[in-house]
C-alpha cells in the first residue's frame, strides 16, 4: 500500500510517452498506405 502512491505517477508518465508514440504509429500506417497508393 506504500508503493500505490508511487506506481500512480508512473502510470502517468507511461499514457504520457506512449500516447505520441501510438500517434506516430498511425501517421505512419497512413503515410504507409499513401505511399501504396500512389506508387502503383
Amino acid at each position: 500500500m506504500i508503493q500505490d502512491p508511487v506506481v500512480k505517477p508512473r502510470y502517468d508518465i507511461e499514457a504520457f510517452y506512449w500516447i505520441p508514440a501510438f500517434a506516430g504509429m498511425i501517421i505512419k500506417y497512413i503515410i504507409d498506405i499513401f505511399v501504396t497508393i500512389k506508387v502503383p
